[in-house]
């Protein structure tokens, strides 16, 4: 199989709740299980792709305070029970409640033992799953999965689709960027044409640097990340900043008119805090000398919050070009914040 630059991300998959004005953002609850009623402890509540998390008590309750404004999806995981989403987004103080029943499963693993004798197709489909998950960028030359062994694959040969799933969460070490993440890997789709779908929960986990060189290395490449990313043309597009960061637009595959920002239709609510950006078909991005990178929205229009979030729903966007290179090793928490201009 040839490992294509192109994919679709599912960003969100539940509506959004909207947290209504109080003193402070506080998001808190409990977790029962949902046959016997009973409180669960040490269930994982966290905001996927954030280093922001807990656990619950003994009582089945949480609580997290300071929860930076924003648009997230809240996770609600524990060993032998399905897992829950809920999406909300909020950029105004006040407190959230979920009080989560979670459904026992039966857990069924079929992982590889890495002691001894490792199937070489499941060597080569883990070398697949890699590139195409990992990506291809100088971030994922320092990024590997610490636990390959919980993966599980199925190739349908005559179909030429790629399934990668497991039951476990997947550990993953990021020594460019400094972080660990613990992912849920709700699915992953690869197929013959190049689109990679996939959907999963992350949580991050910040290394502690070994010197304070290496501390200033993973600063700079946290930023350069950023900058290379599309959260920072999202961010850069809806508060008119192209022409400052040095964007150009052209129609299509590169090949069409020259879009100057002027040209685009956007607008906000009153609060300036959710954008929608009314266009379909394809865009080609270019920023100073970098390799171009392509989007093609499929609706006619897409949400976009203050910080360059897509909130738009399952399959809004294909990504091609330089970003359509980048996957996991180019992850930056959703929290993370850009000190620069």
């Amino acid at each position: 199989m040839n490992i294509a630059a192109k994919f679709i991300f599912i960003f969100l998959l539940f509506p959004l709740v909207i947290i209504a004005q109080g003193n402070k953002l506080t998001i808190k609850g409990r977790v029962l299980d949902k046959e016997s009623g009973a409180p669960l402890e040490y269930v994982n509540v966290f905001l996927s792709n954030t280093t922001i998390g807990t656990s619950t008590d003994k009582n089945g309750q949480f609580i997290i305070n300071n929860v930076p404004f924003g648009s997230y999806n809240i996770i609600f995981s524990y060993v032998g029970y399905e897992i829950q989403n809920r999406s909300f987004y909020s950029y105004n103080p006040g407190t959230l409640n979920f009080n989560i029943s979670l459904n026992p499963k039966t857990i069924t693993l079929n992982q590889i033992n890495v002691t001894g004798n490792i199937p070489e197709d499941w060597k080569n489909n883990l070398k697949i799953f890699t590139k195409v998950f990992i990506g291809e960028t100088e971030n994922s030359n320092e990024t590997k999965i610490l636990n390959p062994e919980v993966l599980n694959f199925i190739i349908n040969k005559k179909a030429d689709i790629f399934k990668a799933y497991t039951d476990s969460t997947i550990e993953i070490e990021n020594k460019s960027l400094g972080y660990k993440l613990h992912i849920i890997l709700d699915s992953l789709v690869y197929y013959p044409n190049g689109n990679i779908n996939y959907m999963f929960f992350s949580r991050f986990e910040e290394i502690p640097p070994d010197s304070k060189e290496e501390e200033l290395e993973w600063n700079d490449n946290r930023e350069k990340t950023y900058l290379n990313s599309s959260k920072h043309f999202f961010y850069a597009l809806v508060h008119n900043k192209l022409d400052e960061d040095y964007y150009t637009l052209r129609e299509g595959l590169g090949n069409g008119a020259k879009i100057l920002p002027e040209d685009l239709s956007i607008t906000s609510n009153s609060d300036s805090t959710i954008y929608v950006f009314n266009f379909m078909g394809s865009l080609a991005i270019k920023r100073y000398i970098n390799p171009p990178s392509y989007l093609n929205f499929l609706y006619s229009f897409v949400q976009i919050d203050k910080y360059g979030n897509l909130l738009t729903s399952v399959y809004a966007v294909q990504t091609s070009g330089e970003w359509g290179k980048q996957r996991i090793a180019d992850l930056l928490p959703e929290n993370y914040v850009y000190l620069g201009n």
